[in-house]
């Protein structure tokens, strides 16, 4: 997960790929979750930096 979230190119949003590698993230981000049952929570913290989880 860490290797995908390295390789991920943000700087062109015009990207044809963009979308599937933010899925495959997700997806992978859901297992992960589900093997350590851990709910996570994606609202924004209080000062609008970051996520919480």
């Amino acid at each position: 997960m860490i290797s995908m979230i390295q390789n991920f190119s943000c700087d062109d949003p015009t990207n044809d790929k963009l979308q599937e590698e933010m899925a495959r993230i997700r997806g992978k981000l859901k297992q992960v979750c589900s093997m350590l049952a851990v709910h996570p929570d994606f609202k924004m913290n209080n000062d609008g930096a970051g996520l919480s989880f």
